[in-house]
């Protein structure tokens, strides 16, 4: 990250790999949230973890899900789910990053309505059919290039 003079950068971070974020850039203000070690996910999850996330107030949250359909965004692990609720009330702004393994797919839980996004960022090998189908829906899709 390229360092800026005049902005506070405090980046909230719920997964164990933090260093090489701390290492990156040192301008940047690093809290680490809390909760109960999940190894599956090298990260924090539980009750305590939500509560941290509920009583914060984030500019921008970008949430990845396991699936989305044309309306929905899921994930199959309820824990994870709560976090990323979390997450998104907390968030003045969302962004969701899938890519396009997870399109048109259903998973046990879900996350929130598309329409709780502000921005839906997908791979370039997203088929034009889903990406117009998630436009017509009036949702805002942006292709990220890799």
């Amino acid at each position: 990250m390229p360092q800026h003079q005049d902005l506070d950068r405090v980046l909230s971070w719920g997964q164990a790999q933090v260093e090489g974020v701390r290492r990156a850039d040192r301008g940047v203000q690093l809290s680490a949230l809390g909760g109960q070690y999940h190894a599956t996910h090298d990260s924090f999850l539980g009750v305590a973890y939500v509560d941290v996330v509920e009583a914060m107030s984030t500019d921008l949250v970008v949430v990845s899900t396991s699936a989305i359909s044309d309306r929905y965004a899921f994930h199959e692990e309820q824990e994870i789910v709560l976090v990323k609720r979390a997450m998104m009330g907390a968030a003045a702004r969302r962004i969701l990053a899938v890519d396009h393994t997870k399109l048109e797919r259903v998973a046990l839980h879900r996350v929130a309505p598309l329409d709780d996004f502000d921005v839906i960022v997908v791979d370039s090998r997203t088929p034009e059919e889903a990406m117009r189908r998630l436009r017509e829906s009036h949702h805002t899709v942006e292709v990220a290039t890799m």
